[in-house]
């Protein structure tokens, strides 16, 4: 990872591919209308609301970052993480990834970036039974099946429960 030279110390700068590079840092409250945007265009339900993303920006159990496509300026990818005092692990709430940057390693490289801000010892999150794709990618980084919840998507579609021991 690379610093970037941005005022903001946090934002590392991540070479994907010749042709795009990328920004990770926290969202603001100024991201709030290009994230729904990015909820809309990633999912058909179970959506997160505006208010609902506000309020996790503005909450100290919340991680939220953003990929921002350096070239166009753009949130291309966010994530959220949440921690909870009464819970030893963190969870992985949310990732979405804009179709127009998909296979460019974003999702990986948030992923490794809540890793790294992580307190936790382990980091556990629900995946549809039917996203391959995002099963694959998470099998990649070490996480590994736990349990199924039954009919746990708004459309019945069950989930996939994984964790990632931090210490691996």
């Amino acid at each position: 990872m690379f610093f970037n030279g941005s005022r903001d110390p946090f934002a590392r700068h991540h070479p994907l591919s010749p042709h795009i590079s990328c920004t990770i840092r926290q969202a603001v409250r100024e991201d709030l209308t290009a994230l729904y945007q990015l909820e809309e265009r990633c999912f058909s339900g179970d959506r997160m609301s505006r208010r609902s993303l506000a309020h996790h920006i503005a909450s100290p159990r919340a991680i939220v970052s953003v990929a921002v496509d350096a070239e166009h300026s753009d949130i291309a990818a966010y994530i959220l993480m949440l921690s909870h005092a009464q819970r030893r692990d963190d969870r992985l709430y949310s990732l979405a990834v804009a179709p127009t940057h998909r296979g460019r390693g974003l999702a990986g490289q948030l992923l490794q970036e809540c890793e790294r801000l992580s307190h936790a010892p382990n980091l556990y999150l629900e995946v549809r039974t039917d996203n391959d794709t995002a099963i694959a990618l998470y099998q990649r980084l070490g996480f590994r099946e736990t349990a199924r919840r039954k009919s746990y998507y708004q459309d019945g579609m069950d989930a996939l429960v994984m964790i990632k021991s931090k210490s691996q």
